[in-house]
């Protein structure tokens, strides 16, 4: 998961109603990733997206930032990850589409 903004509810309904768990974090905020790890039993906190990225445990993210991120923060993420849930504004969405080849 890249960032905690809007994930509250999203990891409480992935966790309630799916096999699924988050299994890590990555926010610009460490110290408010740790405390939001914590409340959701998520057992890594990264500091970078890259790190996060990287991380064998992690084999989706979900991009939870503002909408201005989303294009920078998925598209590195698809450098090491191929499924990649995100809402954004169609105009970014599409761009992406496109980088991501």
């Amino acid at each position: 998961m890249i960032g905690i903004v809007i994930a509250d509810r999203f990891v409480e309904a992935l966790h309630a109603f799916t096999g699924q768990r988050a299994v890590a974090v990555a926010t610009r905020h460490p110290e408010k990733a740790a405390v939001f790890a914590a409340k959701h039993g998520i057992p890594t906190v990264h500091a970078s997206v890259d790190a996060l990225v990287a991380d064998p445990e992690v084999d989706a993210v979900y991009v939870a930032t503002p909408h201005p991120s989303h294009r920078e923060q998925a598209l590195a993420a698809m450098a090491g990850i191929t499924s990649i849930p995100t809402l954004m504004a169609f105009r970014d969405g599409y761009l992406v589409y496109r980088e991501a080849g």
